[in-house]
């Protein structure tokens, strides 16, 4: 294969760099050893490696979806760190709805390059939320209904409905010919990308893929559709956990939107009392703020020394 690729490349005049070519062995079996195998690219001898890096992801042997979210981590934990100077950072900084923007515009790209296509399992996606402080809990919902943004999990839906339509419109035969076959011959492989989005068409009842195929729509109209089927489910399932904790009454529901910012924000400035200010409130409409009658039940009945 690699002489093959070789006599291409030069009738195309294309010059393959031997020593940043890396091959990695996929469902190797355990009897052969790496150091025994080799490869040759020109004059130049090719050796197995465990890992390698391609269009931005990480191809390796083994767990290769665990390499890629610690390596997203990584560099989106960067990205932020790098972004403290613009005011990205706790009560000292930015209106939390203007941080929010910066942070959906430079930070999630980086945190979710090329996440729509790996089989991600629920632990990984898991270790993905924790890193935006979404953790699985009505108090955190809460704070992320306020300011109308999207869980981990929905981003990657939303990016997965997205490379759907780009591969179902593409006019390339070859891709198509690829689309139909892993249609038909993978669709019950749950490692499989079409398995994956078609179980996310069904969470959002949307169209199946082959609905979609036969009755494409416009890309702006399918990215609307997407959009408001994601926010419409996930603003019904965070408001229905949001219910079931009686330290959130005092939260008004019918605020409470994906997509839409809460006013107890949009009414504020970024001056640093301002965001102040909003954090409190915050607090009590969350029932995380500390009051007196809470410690009270902690205290067995004794009056605090501040009385």
């Amino acid at each position: 294969m690699l002489s093959v690729a070789t006599h291409h490349a030069r009738q195309s005049r294309v010059t393959i760099n031997p020593t940043k070519t890396k091959a990695v062995i996929l469902n190797k079996p355990k009897n052969i050893n790496r150091s025994d195998l080799n490869w040759t690219l020109g004059n130049t001898p090719v050796y197995p490696s465990e890992d390698t890096t391609h269009l931005g992801l990480i191809r390796a042997e083994l767990k290769e979806n665990n390499l890629n979210v610690d390596a997203r981590i990584s560099i989106a934990r960067r990205t932020l760190y790098n972004l403290m100077n613009t005011g990205l950072h706790g009560t000292n900084g930015l209106n939390p709805q203007t941080s929010y923007k910066i942070y959906q515009s430079y930070v999630i790209p980086r945190l979710l390059y090329g996440m729509e296509i790996l089989p991600l399992n629920q632990s990984q996606l898991d270790i993905m939320t924790r890193f935006q402080g979404d953790e699985v809990s009505a108090y955190t919902n809460s704070h992320w209904m306020l300011l109308g943004a999207l869980t981990i999990e929905a981003e990657i839906h939303k990016r997965q409905l997205s490379f759907l339509y780009s591969v179902l419109s593409c006019n390339n035969s070859i891709i198509q010919g690829l689309v139909d076959r892993q249609i038909i011959m993978n669709i019950d492989n749950h490692l499989s990308f079409f398995c994956k989005v078609t179980g996310v068409l069904a969470l959002y009842d949307l169209p199946s893929i082959t609905t979609l195929s036969q009755n494409l729509p416009s890309k702006l109209k399918w990215k609307v559709t997407v959009k408001l089927a994601i926010q419409d489910y996930w603003t019904k399932t965070l408001i229905k956990e949001i219910e079931t904790k009686s330290s959130l009454a005092y939260l008004d529901k019918t605020l409470l939107r994906i997509g839409s910012t809460h006013p107890v924000w949009t009414s504020l400035s970024s001056t640093v009392s301002d965001v102040k200010k909003g954090a409190i409130k915050v607090r009590l409409l969350t029932g995380t703020y500390l009051l007196e009658s809470h410690r009270s039940k902690f205290s067995g009945g004794r009056e605090s020394a501040l009385c």
